[in-house]
C-alpha cells in the first residue's frame, strides 16, 4: 500500500528498519559484529495545491508529489538518524491513477511509461 503524507511515510521506513535490524546476522563466522549500521528507505508520496503550468497544470489542479525517507541505525550505540528527501511533482496521468484509481506509484509509472515491476527495479 502506498504511503501519503509524511507522517505514514516515515513510520513505514522506520518499520523497515526494525525488519532490517530482525533479520540480519549479529555475528560474523569468528564473532566480530557483522555490520556497523542498518539502513532502510521508504517513498511516499503527498498533495500540494496548484500543478507546476509546465506539467500541464493549473492553479485549481492537485499536484501528486514523490519523496522518500532514509533511515539509518548505528548498531553499537542504537542511535538512529532520519533524513527526508526533496520532494518532486509527478505528471499528471501518474497522479490521476495514484489518486482517483488506488494505485500505488510504482504500478502507474508502469501504466504510463509502458515498464514491468518498476518499483522493484530501479526506484
Amino acid at each position: 500500500e502506498q504511503p501519503v503524507g509524511d507522517a505514514e511515510t516515515l513510520r513505514g521506513c522506520l518499520n523497515r528498519l526494525a525488519h532490517a535490524r530482525a533479520v540480519a546476522r549479529d555475528e560474523d563466522a569468528s564473532g566480530a559484529p557483522a555490520y556497523d549500521f542498518v539502513a532502510a528507505v521508504e517513498g511516499g508520496v503527498c498533495t500540494r495545491e496548484g500543478r507546476d503550468a509546465a506539467l500541464g497544470g493549473d492553479a485549481g489542479d492537485k499536484a501528486l508529489c514523490c519523496f522518500a525517507w532514509a533511515a539509518l541505525l548505528d548498531v553499537r550505540t542504537g542511535r538512529v538518524g532520519k533524513a527526508r528527501s526533496a520532494e518532486f511533482e509527478l505528471p499528471r496521468e501518474m497522479s490521476r491513477l495514484v489518486l482517483e484509481e488506488g494505485l500505488e506509484l510504482g504500478d502507474a509509472h508502469d501504466v504510463v511509461m509502458g515498464t514491468v515491476g518498476s518499483k522493484r527495479r530501479g526506484g
